[in-house]
């Protein structure tokens, strides 16, 4: 079936052509592969767990989400900011 174009004022020949034009960018599209945003999720999570321990002065063993939350913990426990290898 052939791509007919409904861009104003251009003739494009592809569907590809079309979204080029209009800028538009496909994130993420092989979710079965595992190359979802799950990932960048868990990433964006992490960064935004290690910028608030060092608004309050903690350092965590490492940037995982289980170390920073060891982390958070402890600092809870003890009543200060916990610093790993101290």
């Amino acid at each position: 079936m052939p791509h007919v174009c409904k861009c104003p004022g251009a003739d494009h020949d592809t569907f590809g052509q079309c979204c080029r034009a209009k800028r538009l960018h496909v994130a993420y599209c092989q979710s079965a592969s595992g190359r979802d945003a799950s990932k960048q999720k868990q990433w964006d999570k992490e960064i935004s767990m290690m910028q608030d321990c060092a608004r309050q002065g903690i350092v965590p063993q490492n940037s995982f989400e289980p170390a920073i939350r060891r982390a958070l913990d402890a600092s809870d426990r003890a009543g200060s900011a916990f610093v790993a290898g101290s």
